[in-house]
C-alpha cells in the first residue's frame, strides 16, 4: 500500500499531454520546401506543385512520445526574393526553423547563410534552424563526399544551426528523421512544462492557405510539467 487512492493514480495515468509549436520552412523557390511538408505531413508527393506565394501552413498532430501529443505548425515560406520583404509577419511566432537547399543546384546553397541571418534579423529571439539538402537522390556519391564535407564545416561555422540531413523528399529517404532532430531541440529548448494536460482529441491533419493572413493562434499557458522529455 502506497497511501495513494487507486483510481486517482489511474486516472493520472490516462492523462494525455499536448504541446504546440510552429515551424517555418525556408529556402529558395524550387528546393522542395512544399513537397518536404505535404510528404512529412500527408506522406504523399508530386511533381506538379505550384509556386508558394505568400506563405500556406500545414497542421500535423501526432504521439510524439507516450501520452504526449505535438501539434506542429509547418508554414511554407515563398522563396522568391520579391516576397522576402514579407518575411516578418510569417516568421512572429516560430519556434524552429528548417532551411531548405537543392543538393544539385549549388546556387541554393549559396543563399543558405542569407535565409539564416533573414530570420535572426527579423526575429527577437534565436530558433533552432535545421539545414537540409533535398534530391540527395540526384547526386553522385562523389559529390556527396564534397557536399558532406562543406556542410559540416558551415553548420561549425555558423552558431544556430541544430544539425544537418541529406534528404529525398521524392523518395521519402531521411525525411521523418531530419524533422524529428529539429522537433527534439525545440522540446528541449522548451522545458519540462512544454507539454500540459489536454483533454483526449482525435488525430489532426489539414492544410490550409494563409496568403493574406500572418495570425497564429498561440498555445495556452505551460502549467504542468510532465515526463515527456525523457
Amino acid at each position: 500500500f502506497n497511501g495513494k487512492h487507486p483510481m486517482k493514480a489511474e486516472k493520472d495515468q490516462s492523462q494525455t499531454r499536448e504541446g504546440h509549436t510552429k515551424i517555418i520552412v525556408v529556402g529558395q523557390s524550387g528546393v522542395g520546401k512544399t513537397s518536404l511538408i505535404h510528404r512529412y505531413v500527408n506522406g504523399t508527393f508530386s511533381r506538379n506543385y505550384r509556386a508558394t506565394v505568400g506563405a500556406d501552413f500545414a497542421v500535423k498532430r501526432f504521439l510524439y512520445k507516450p501520452s504526449c501529443v505535438l501539434q506542429a505548425q509547418f508554414w511554407d515560406i515563398a522563396g522568391s526574393s520579391h516576397f522576402m520583404s514579407q518575411t516578418t509577419a510569417y516568421y512572429r511566432g516560430a519556434d524552429g526553423a528548417v532551411l531548405v537547399f537543392d543538393l544539385s543546384d549549388r546556387s541554393s546553397l549559396s543563399g543558405v547563410i542569407d535565409w539564416k541571418s533573414d530570420i535572426y534579423k527579423k526575429l527577437p529571439y534565436s530558433i533552432p534552424i535545421l539545414l537540409v539538402g533535398n534530391k540527395v537522390d540526384l547526386v553522385s556519391d562523389i559529390e556527396l563526399v564534397h557536399l558532406t564535407n562543406e556542410i559540416e564545416k558551415l553548420v561549425e561555422t555558423n552558431p544556430g544551426f541544430v544539425g544537418w540531413q541529406f534528404i529525398s523528399v521524392m523518395s521519402d529517404q531521411n525525411v521523418q528523421d531530419a524533422v524529428k532532430i529539429l522537433l527534439d531541440a525545440i522540446v528541449e529548448g522548451k522545458g519540462s512544462e512544454f507539454f500540459e494536460v489536454k483533454e483526449d482529441q482525435q488525430d489532426i491533419i489539414r492544410l490550409g492557405t494563409t496568403e493574406q493572413s500572418d495570425n497564429k493562434e498561440d498555445p495556452p499557458p505551460d502549467e504542468i510539467g510532465c515526463g515527456c522529455l525523457s
